[in-house]
């Protein structure tokens, strides 16, 4: 796919620029990208679309790069949802489980985040989720132990 015209980037992004990457600024860019891609399908501008998935697989691009950094497979199993990659996505968000260990928003990410939304009937997302929901009850349960014996 060629690349994206300057007039587009300004028309969808704004003609300020996008601040730099880093590891502070790609979730938000993210999550921006997020919004002009919602916005870009409400509109039905394929231009504005084509942006904004350039913008996303720069954003992908950043995070392979900067893998010492130890980002987390959520916002890039995001990113490759949005670009509509399922598999990828998929095989991120069980990463960022089993691998990242990231439980502090998982009640969020997998019953609520509407991102996730188009693959919560995928039975590969529900086994994610049984697994999910079986790490945090054996947490629960530790946890009650503990209080209990002290």
């Amino acid at each position: 796919m060629p690349a994206t015209t300057p007039e587009t980037r300004c028309r969808v992004f704004g003609c300020f620029g996008s601040p730099k990457l880093n590891a502070f600024t790609y979730r938000v860019r993210l999550m921006l990208a997020q919004l002009h891609l919602a916005h870009a399908a409400k509109t039905r501008d394929p231009d504005a679309r084509a942006a904004v998935e350039e913008e996303i697989r720069g954003i992908v691009a950043w995070m392979d790069a900067n893998e010492r950094l130890s980002l987390h497979h959520l916002p890039r199993g995001l990113a490759k949802l949005l670009l509509g990659d399922r598999e990828a996505a998929l095989a991120e968000l069980a990463a960022a489980f089993d691998e990242d260990h990231d439980y502090r928003q998982w009640w969020y990410t997998i019953d609520h985040d509407p991102s996730w939304s188009p693959l919560r009937d995928d039975p590969r997302f529900k086994a994610i989720a049984d697994r999910v929901r079986a790490h945090v009850q054996q947490q629960r349960a530790a946890l009650e132990v503990l209080r209990r014996d002290g």
